[in-house]
């Protein structure tokens, strides 16, 4: 009041003016202080389906919503809102759920300040008509006659009302229960019988299922050994070889074994071997059932590198060239290698002495040269 919007002032050289304004704040009126509203949802009847949500749409003073939801059973709190009349609506039930006989789907509740009005819905849930209650079948596997092998396989095929289609296997003496099936007249049928197995009695049977009981057929099979009954054996044979010449190396494992009885030969196509490593196996199954001769073959190899020496074979002394001899001369005679040595000389006037046989024809045996020395003749001997 004692201001206005427009002041003068002096500014004078070396000072400071001032002005000075002054305004007055008035605030409004203080708002009514706010109350909150609860909206409450039940659920009766069956039991309804988890995760069900509904929807709620609310109108009062000044306020508009309408995506409230609430999920199952449980509750949802507006708050901050200006005392008053607020309508609440549920809309959009899910499927299968009615509001109760006792309550609408609109209620009203008057929101009072620093206090919380409530609302509750009720709903009913209505599930489909229960399917007829459930049975059970349980097929049952009985064997006689010799002693079966061990884990023969039986299937069987069953079919039921509504198409209904299964195979069941059971292995040896045994059972199988199929649960789940709709009331009805089921028929079993055996199929594909192991060899030397035949059925005892039927081998389709039919039965009846019903409700919350469990129905039962029974099947038997006779087994027949090979042989009449009286036992069949099989040779069983692990051979041990060096790998890429097939030579044995250890002596090899043997046995007989009945028909139908299961073996196992992982230790023995595993042995050690002095100087040597196991490399690979060939031949039949190291596991399995006897229905025959069973042959298994080891390989190992060498360690390192084996060096084969070819003997040396002791010779006798080298030839050597033959000497010549040198022609020497004995009383005026001369006879070298290879000639042929003569007889004695005729004194003069008589014929050549005959050649010896044996100089003749074993002169080229001779090793050495051979002299012979011829008479010398006497000057003074008379002619």
């Amino acid at each position: 009041d004692n201001a206005n919007l427009e002041q003068t002032v002096t500014v004078v050289a070396n000072q400071t003016a001032s002005v000075s304004f002054t305004n007055v704040y008035d605030a409004p009126d203080n708002p009514s202080p706010t109350g909150s509203l609860t909206i409450t949802k039940a659920l009766t009847g069956d039991t309804a389906p988890t995760g069900s949500q509904f929807t709620f749409k609310v109108e009062g003073t000044g306020y508009s919503k309408d995506d409230i939801t609430i999920t199952g059973a449980g509750s949802e709190t507006l708050s901050g809102l200006t005392p008053g009349i607020y309508t609440v609506t549920e809309t959009n039930l899910p499927s299968r759920f009615a509001i109760d006989d006792n309550a609408n789907l609109e209620q009203t509740a008057t929101v009072v300040a620093n206090q919380t009005a409530s609302v509750s819905f009720t709903n009913v849930y209505d599930a489909p008509d229960n399917p007829s209650p459930t049975g059970s079948l349980t097929i049952t596997k009985t064997l006689t006659g010799d002693t079966a092998p061990a884990n023969s396989t039986f299937r069987f095929i069953i079919a039921g009302p509504n198409l209904y289609s299964n195979t069941v296997d059971i292995t040896g003496t045994g059972s199988e229960t199929l649960s789940g099936l709709s009331p009805g007249i089921y028929t079993v049928t055996e199929i594909n019988l192991p060899s030397r197995f035949s059925v005892v009695g039927l081998a389709t049977q039919t039965i009846t299922v019903a409700g919350n009981e469990t129905a039962a057929v029974s099947f038997t099979n006779k087994y027949t050994a090979p042989g009449g009954g009286n036992p069949v054996r099989y040779q069983v044979t692990v051979n041990y070889y060096e790998l890429g010449t097939d030579k044995v190396l250890h002596a090899p494992y043997s046995v007989k074994m009945n028909w139908g009885t299961d073996y196992d030969l992982t230790d023995r196509s595993q042995i050690d071997i002095d100087g040597y490593t196991w490399d690979s196996v060939t031949g039949d199954d190291i596991t399995g059932q006897i229905n025959g001769d069973i042959v298994i073959n080891v390989y190992y190899t060498a360690n390192g590198e084996v060096e084969v020496t070819e003997p040396e074979i002791p010779l006798g002394p080298a030839p050597t060239e033959p000497t010549a001899t040198e022609p020497t001369q004995e009383d005026g005679i001369i006879i070298l290698d290879d000639d042929t040595p003569l007889g004695e000389l005729p004194k003069t006037g008589t014929s050549p002495a005959p050649v010896s046989p044996f100089a003749a024809n074993n002169a080229c045996l001779l090793p050495d040269p051979i002299e012979i020395a011829l008479k010398k003749e006497d000057p003074d001997e008379e002619a």
